[in-house]
């Protein structure tokens, strides 16, 4: 039986979760996510086996899937800031389609084909909105995103245009009705934003917090149930980081999937399998559009990784073409001492399309005496000393190795390491990178000391928590300095250049295209 809460105050600790500042709705979803108190491991997910209600079949369709979800011990739904100011208790339950569980330093390799739906549901024990009253009524979201729905802090991506289908309470009244859509546009705004259909049916959802399992049913449409995590479950100490429900901010839980069920709700269904735009008539996408739909879900899931790993090599063919070409002179806006510490001689990374980025490396690169390269660390630099100078010419779709958007721009590029801690186990097996810094806060050439320093200075590159980086791969006998090398089973661009360290040449291997397999 579903447990209610009391209102929590700033600060308050709700069950294992503190809410640090008061909830507002022009911040964030005006809601608190309470962690079960029956579950003592890290969220997980795990397989399970699903029924998916296929549109243009008459039966159903056993399919193995993993999936993600959040079962809330109770919803605090706080006092906003707006004029419609409500406290409303009661349950929440998410379901996301993902195959694998992405932490902040891992990536899958289902980013783009999966983790597209999600579903999430309220019940509300007690509270009222915008003064009517909600007491004991249910309402659903079944979002659908372009792109894999992801995190908007310390892992960015993002979702591109959801659609979504909102599932009301069939026993709400007009009032009700208008007020359960309104409550649920204002608590997940960023699903609700382009709304197809808005479907009364008949819902039920249950956490029993004894044993840690959750149901929720909304008539022949969508049934979730949950059960608590087992001491088998393999997890990791990162799922626990990666939150992009609507309470993205409050502490929650994902516990396993025994089943799942549910089918469209419109022609266009959210649930489907995400299609080609509408075609042409001959296109080829009509064909494998066609194809797709009536495949049995493992074949058109590799068809469809086949499609989008031909399509990814065929846009790599202009890419081929790269090449690097020399620069004689420093980017403007820099501090007389950082332009002092550079040598105009740079190298450009130039493509079909044009320039791609450019770097300049530093007059003088101070090296670590008496230094051995070890299995994880292969460079002789100090963390925090200055390298050299990227400038990024390409406007869009510039990415630092973690795949963090840079914009276009000049960025200091100082030497660090990868943390060994909990959060990078299995990320890469190298430590050397270089982190980037915006020149307009990094103006003084001098080696930063601290750590904390380097990466706060860094984090005004992505806007985010983690810092941007790009690899440093161990040089390889017969380099051609300057030079680029094209690694195809990585689909990584490096520029292969030699810094000038105490009258020695010290080879380096940067990469400046492409993203971490980790």
């Amino acid at each position: 039986m579903a447990r209610r809460l009391v209102p929590v105050a700033p600060g308050q600790l709700v069950g294992r979760a503190t809410l640090a500042t008061p909830l507002s709705c022009d911040q964030r979803p005006p809601f608190a996510i309470c962690r079960p108190s029956f579950l003592t491991l890290p969220p997980v997910a795990t397989t399970i086996k699903g029924l998916l209600i296929d549109p243009a079949a008459s039966s159903l369709r056993t399919v193995p899937m993993r999936l993600l979800a959040t079962l809330a011990c109770g919803v605090c739904l706080c006092g906003s800031t707006l004029a419609s100011a409500a406290t409303i208790t009661g349950e929440y339950l998410e379901a996301r389609s993902c195959d694998v569980y992405t932490g902040p330093c891992f990536a899958n390799a289902e980013m783009d084909l999966a983790g597209k739906e999600a579903l999430m549901a309220w019940k509300v024990d007690a509270g009222s909105w915008n003064g009517v009253t909600l007491d004991g009524l249910s309402v659903a979201v079944i979002a659908n995103s372009e792109k894999t729905m992801g995190n908007t802090g310390v892992f960015k991506m993002k979702a591109g245009k959801i659609r979504s289908v909102v599932l009301l309470d069939e026993r709400a009244s007009k009032e009700q009705q208008a007020a359960l859509l309104a409550f649920v546009k204002e608590s997940a705004s960023e699903y609700t934003a382009n709304v197809v259909e808005v479907r009364q049916v008949t819902m039920t959802l249950e956490n029993d917090h004894l044993d840690g399992r959750g149901v929720f049913t909304a008539g022949d449409v969508a049934k979730i149930e949950t059960r608590a995590l087992a001491k088998g479950d393999c997890v990791c100490t990162n799922e626990i980081s990666f939150s992009s429900d609507p309470a993205e901010r409050s502490a929650s839980l994902r516990p396993v999937f025994r089943s799942r069920v549910w089918k469209p709700c419109v022609a266009s269904s959210p649930l489907v399998v995400q299609r080609p735009p509408k075609p042409r008539d001959g296109s080829p996408w009509a064909s494998l559009s066609t194809l797709l739909s009536v495949l049995p879900p493992e074949d058109a899931s590799m068809l469809r990784f086949s499609v989008v790993c031909l399509c990814c090599a065929l846009s790599n063919v202009a890419f081929a073409a790269a090449k690097v070409s020399p620069v004689d002179k420093l980017p403007g806006g820099l501090s007389d001492k950082l332009a002092a510490a550079v040598t105009p001689a740079g190298q450009q990374l130039v493509t079909d399309d044009g320039a791609v980025c450019t770097l300049w490396l530093a007059k003088d690169v101070a090296t670590k005496p008496d230094f051995k390269p070890s299995l994880n660390v292969k460079y002789p630099f100090q963390t925090g000393q200055l390298i050299g100078l990227l400038r990024v010419d390409k406007a869009s779709e510039y990415t630092d190795f973690r795949g963090n958007e840079i914009a276009a721009g000049v960025y200091t590029l100082r030497y660090g390491q990868q943390p060994v801690d909990g959060n990078h186990v299995g990320t890469s097996e190298l430590y050397d990178f270089l982190l980037a810094s915006p020149v307009k806060v990094d103006s003084d050439p001098a080696p930063v000391k601290s750590v904390d320093a380097l990466i706060k200075l860094s984090t005004q590159t992505t806007g985010s928590n983690h810092p941007a980086i790009f690899s440093l791969l161990p040089p390889a006998e017969g380099d051609k300095s300057p030079g680029v090398i094209h690694d195809e089973s990585k689909e990584q661009w490096i520029l292969s250049v030699s810094a000038a360290a105490g009258g020695k040449m010290v080879p380096m291997r940067v990469v400046v295209v492409g993203v971490s397999e980790g």
